[in-house]
């Protein structure tokens, strides 16, 4: 298997990717990754762990792909897959399996974002890279997300999440770059597309076709999302924080569905020269998903399950989009795009600089940096509630717990959730930091070189960083990475 790594990227690395979910779009994924890249040569990517409701099946070496969408495809779950065979959910598989990146597609949730909102910050936490079409985070906690693979360090993309293989973000923030975007409007949702303009070519009725689309897989069991609108709005959410900078959730958005269309209205409408599709509209000062009626020629009034969205700018003027905004290898297509997209940019930041700065070591610049932005430290005997306040207070993850000086443990935010489901948050100020605490991290002086500190990264997700006796900092795999990335 290795010289299979080093045929496939001649010299360039291969990234290791850990899947979460396999349904549909999981399973596009790995076609995708199976076909050969623009070159002919296979994807620098290889899959060493998927998750699903049955467990996790892991391969460090990589998985065989053919025969783990058998496993998926004729048993329905990964268990009969080749590799080790665990039962970890995705938090649990998160903490065990060393990955690159991390690729969150479990189902869409609007209600609470779980369990994608769990596994993509746990990953950050990890210093693993995300890419995700799963909206229900991003719709709920945009800029929380954003936050977090900031101060991980860790790159996170989500192109799928919009529309599919229509790269909207994409355009917008790279081919219109330093245009100012005052509008995007545009259908966001096929399936309600799809019946809107079945029931203005056919005169049916709402609930006949939208049965009709159930039957040939268009909708969703539960088609609610979609024709209440919801979806659309869970898009219109995306693109107003990633490149409207209007930071706002899926709760700010007025929304109306398509329930109410009639058959008699299409037919009012198409009267008038109209048609009515379900359009969702962000601007300035404007959210919102609505059907409305347009014009026959209008660029929005596309059929079938098509997307289409008209970015209003100052300098391009309006530019349109359309294509293809949901299905397995639509979706597939956009999250290949932007694994490749963290690829290159991993690359550029090793071009930048990383290279030149492999033989330094962790004193100076980098440990005063760390200590004075990421680095706290807390006595055996504090309370949880203390504890938790700093790691607020410091916006940090992970404390190195003291006894007299010496690291005895450490406490993490993730600790203080399973306590907390455990015991109740009542008893949070009661419980001394002691009590909870996990293993030791490994010290390193401050003039260990820090080819030496990635080393000890690949086996544990943090080290101490110590001058003489003292304590002067934390050093986790995504602080080596903004490291030996900086300028």
């Amino acid at each position: 298997m290795k010289e299979k790594k080093a045929s496939v990227a001649k010299g360039q690395p291969v990234f290791d990717l850990h899947i979460i979910g396999f349904g549909v779009v999981g399973r596009g994924v790995v076609k995708a990754l199976m076909r050969p890249g623009p070159d002919g040569r296979p994807q620098p990517f290889r899959v060493v762990a998927v998750t699903d409701r049955s467990g996790t099946v892991v391969d460090p070496e990589g998985l065989d792909l053919p025969k783990l969408l058998r496993s998926k495809e004729k048993h329905g779950d990964v268990t009969r897959a080749s590799g080790e065979h665990q039962k970890w959910n995705g938090e649990q598989a998160l903490r065990n399996v060393r990955s690159d990146i991390v690729v969150e597609v479990t189902p869409t949730n609007i209600v609470d974002g779980e369990p994608g909102i769990t596994h993509i910050a746990e990953a950050m936490r990890l210093g693993r890279h995300v890419v995700t079409a799963n909206k229900g985070p991003f719709a709920l906690q945009f800029q929380k997300i954003a936050a977090l693979a900031q101060r991980s360090g860790v790159l996170l993309k989500y192109g799928g999440s919009v529309c599919g293989a229509v790269p909207i973000i994409e355009l917008v923030r790279d081919a219109l770059v330093g245009n100012d975007v005052s509008a995007i409007r545009g259908v966001m949702n096929g399936s309600c597309n799809y019946i809107l303009s079945r029931m203005e070519k056919s005169g049916e009725e709402f609930d006949a076709v939208l049965a009709d689309a159930a039957k040939l897989g268009i909708t969703e069991t539960d088609p609610s999302q979609d024709i209440d609108g919801w979806d659309a709005a869970s898009k219109l959410v995306i693109l107003a924080n990633a490149v409207m900078n209007r930071p706002i959730t899926i709760r700010d958005v007025k929304v109306e569905g398509i329930r109410n269309v009639t058959a008699a209205s299409m037919k009012a409408a198409k009267k008038r020269g109209k048609v009515i599709r379900l359009i969702a509209t962000i601007s300035r000062d404007v959210a919102e998903v609505k059907p409305v009626e347009l014009d026959e020629g209008s660029g929005l009034a596309v059929d079938g399950t098509l997307n289409v969205a008209v970015v209003e700018t100052d300098l391009a003027k309006d530019i349109t989009i359309v294509g293809r905004g949901a299905g397995q290898m639509e979706t597939a297509s956009a999250i290949l795009g932007d694994l490749h997209a963290v690829r290159r940019e991993l690359a550029a930041r090793s071009d930048g600089g990383g290279a030149r700065r492999a033989g330094l070591a962790l004193s100076g610049i980098e440990v005063g940096s760390v200590a004075k932005k990421k680095v706290a430290t807390i006595d055996a005997d504090a309370t949880l509630g203390r504890a938790v306040r700093l790691m607020q207070k410091k916006g940090i993850s992970q404390l190195p717990v003291l006894s007299e000086g010496v690291c005895v443990g450490t406490i993490s935010e993730r600790t203080v959730v399973d306590l907390l489901v455990d015991r109740g948050a009542k008893k949070l100020e009661s419980l001394v930091v002691r009590d909870v605490m996990g293993p030791p991290l490994p010290e390193l002086g401050a003039s260990t070189p820090l080819v030496a500190v990635a080393k000890v990264l690949e086996r544990r997700s943090a080290v101490l960083v110590t001058r003489a006796l003292d304590i002067v900092g934390i050093v986790t795999r995504a602080d080596l990475l903004r490291l030996v990335s900086a300028d």
